[in-house]
Parts: structure tokens; sequence; C-alpha cells
């Protein structure tokens, strides 16, 4: 599931880029979620850590960012129906967001549901 949501999250967001590339806004926001998902993706070796996920908090502004101005840019066109439909994405995503985070932190019940996760995923590295 994590690898279909990657794919087409950058897929999308390349979609984006290429629809708005004369935006300022998003390009700086697109800069901003690549650069700071250098250490995630490790192209850039900054540690022997195996799963640097916890510095995609940092990237993920980047993709934000721009949603920030369309939103505002919508609110003066029909304030009703686009804050009606920015209230109904925003409780899907936090209800989306609520449910990945209650799965992931099954993961992280204890030591051993943890250690198998690792061991699933990359099954390699224990063994080094």
């Amino acid at each position: 599931v994590e690898i279909i949501f990657s794919i087409v999250a950058v897929y999308l967001l390349l979609f984006v880029l290429w629809k708005n590339r004369n935006d300022k806004k998003i390009f700086f926001g697109a800069l901003w979620f690549f650069i700071l998902l250098l250490p995630v993706v490790q192209l850039v070796r900054f540690s022997n850590i195996l799963a640097a996920d916890r510095f995609t908090y940092l990237a993920y502004i980047g993709i934000v960012y721009p949603f920030g101005f369309w939103v505002k840019k919508f609110y003066g066109h029909s304030a009703k129906v686009i804050r009606g439909m920015t209230v109904i994405v925003g409780i899907a995503v936090t209800i989306l967001l609520l449910y990945q985070t209650h799965e992931r932190c099954k993961v992280w019940k204890n030591n051993t549901t943890l250690w198998n996760d690792v061991h699933e995923k990359y099954p390699d590295t224990l063994n080094k």
C-alpha cells in the first residue's frame, strides 16, 4: 500500500509541477519537499539509519505550502461551496491519517513487533 501511495504521490506531484511550472510558490514547495526528503531516501547518506521516516514531517511542509495559497484564492470566489468542500476534504484527510497512524502504532507496540516489521521489510539488514 505504501509503495502504491508513494508512486501515485510522486506522479501527482510531477503533474502539478508540470501544469504550474511558472508558479514560484509551487516550485518553492516542490524544491523544499525534495531537498528535505534527501535524508529519508538516503541518496545522500547522513548516517547508518535504516529508515528515517521521521524526517518527512518537515518535507511535507513543501507539499502543503502551495495548497494554502490555493485555498485562500478559492475562498474569495464562492465562499460557502469552497469552505464546505475544504472542510469535507480536511475531515477526509484527517480520517485517513488517523487510520494510517493507528495502523503504524501497531508496529510500535513493543520491541518484538517493531523488529519483526523491520525484518519483514528489510530481511538482509539483520543478517549483517
